[in-house]
């Protein structure tokens, strides 16, 4: 049970009337009131949205990575970090923050008002109120605020319901240099080649409906940040990216200079997949001036997305020590959370663009490999090998796409 003070019991009382029932939760290092989302159902689906103040208990997995994202930001770049928790909700990945990430002051802002009330009770109940800043306002405009009044934040982040384009240039103008934003993308139907108008209209780029979607759409998400950027003479440098479940999550210093901003444009470009042979790359050309869109392996005609970011999605030290942060937190220690970061500690030194077993699958008409099995076969040839966090059938690899195929159906005829 929580142990709470007289005056956050006499707040709670006067909350009723705009949130309903609360209930006592447990996350990580922190406990919090929210709202009681078995009250918010349809038969047995659940949904968060519909609640008077959004929190989602599926998605405690992308904080747990962040808390440890956060705490390696800190410890590496910076000795103090003011962070801004832009959408705040509930409050608790910025209260998280303060608690086990020990970042020095979070500013919290939602601009909903039962939002606001909600937060400020967190804050009490997490004993961190002179560590936090409460404010019930637009995103933007708070950040505008920061940038011209009280001075930039070391992390500015951003995790809205759907897009977050419409707070990427006020929070690349109020962020310091060095700083980080981190921030989640939950569109995933433009993002994944679903509704390519809608990504053009948002992102400024064409997805595609491919085996490796997952990828590609944090690749044009990055790819976004970096050509907003440049307009203001920045450059942004990922350290920390992942797709789970509905959301994609980017973590990306930016730094500035209008050289570093022109190097950070050459990362840009396109990616091409055949869907005859399966073939795919990324192509480092921005603008395209001379795009091939024929297919090297087979000669058919390649589908194209872009444009977007061809650079590396992690900085392979950061991805060490946010490993080892994890292992020092006891509390976190879970298998799938483990899982996750070794797979995107191996993917991080492997070549882009995953493949997946099934879709290889389908194409040949045979029966489904097991990843591990392929892997363990493509390593015993000499080839690098390893599973991809984006899809639990997927792996990337240095091999070629004749090669893994040979390997694919050595392995059926064998079985």
């Amino acid at each position: 049970m929580l142990v709470m003070k007289p005056k956050v019991y006499e707040v709670i009382n006067n909350l009723k009337s705009l949130l309903g029932e609360l209930i006592e939760i447990n996350e990580g290092l922190v406990k919090l009131l929210a709202p009681n989302l078995a009250k918010y159902s349809q038969g047995r689906h659940i949904e968060p949205r519909w609640a008077p103040v959004f929190y989602n208990p599926l998605t405690v997995i992308s904080r747990n990575i962040d808390i440890l994202v956060m705490e390696v930001y800190r410890n590496i770049y910076k000795s103090r970090v003011h962070v801004c928790d832009l959408l705040s909700a509930t409050g608790i990945r910025g209260i998280r923050y303060l608690v086990e990430s020990n970042a020095d002051w979070v500013v919290f802002n939602d601009i909903d008002k039962r939002a606001y009330e909600l937060i400020k009770i967190n804050v009490l109940l997490n004993e961190v109120e002179d560590r936090a800043t409460i404010y019930n306002l637009d995103a933007n405009l708070l950040l505008s605020f920061y940038t011209y009044k009280k001075g930039k934040f070391d992390v500015i982040d951003i995790d809205p319901f759907g897009t977050p384009v419409l707070f990427i240039d006020s929070a690349l103008r109020a962020v310091r240099n060095g700083g980080m934003l981190s921030v989640t993308a939950t569109d995933l139907a433009p993002l994944l080649g679903v509704k390519n108008n809608a990504c053009l209209r948002k992102y400024q780029a064409i997805s595609m409906k491919v085996p490796f979607s997952r990828e590609i759409a944090v690749r044009i998400l990055i790819g976004y940040l970096s050509r907003q950027a440049a307009k203001y003479e920045l450059a942004v440098i990922p350290v920390f990216s992942y797709s789970l479940l509905h959301i994609v999550r980017v973590h990306v210093l930016v730094r500035r200079g209008a050289i570093r901003a022109d190097e950070t444009l050459r990362n840009m470009g396109y990616a091409r997949y055949c869907s005859n042979c399966g073939y795919r790359d990324l192509v480092r050309e921005y603008p395209a001036t001379s795009l091939s869109v024929n297919c090297p392996n087979c000669h058919r005609k390649l589908l194209i997305a872009g444009p977007l970011w061809t650079g590396s999605l992690w900085d392979l030290d950061f991805v060490d020590e946010v490993y080892q942060a994890y292992r020092e937190k006891a509390y976190l220690h879970e298998r799938h959370l483990l899982n996750i970061l070794k797979a995107i500690n191996r993917e991080s030194r492997a070549p882009p663009l995953y493949y997946s077993v099934k879709e290889f699958s389908r194409a040949f008409r045979v029966r489904e490999v097991s990843p591990k099995t392929l892997i363990n076969e493509l390593r015993s040839k000499g080839f690098l090998a390893c599973k991809t966090h984006f899809d639990p059938k997927g792996f990337k690899t240095n091999a070629t796409i004749n090669i893994i195929r040979d390997f694919i159906l050595s392995i059926v005829k064998g079985g």
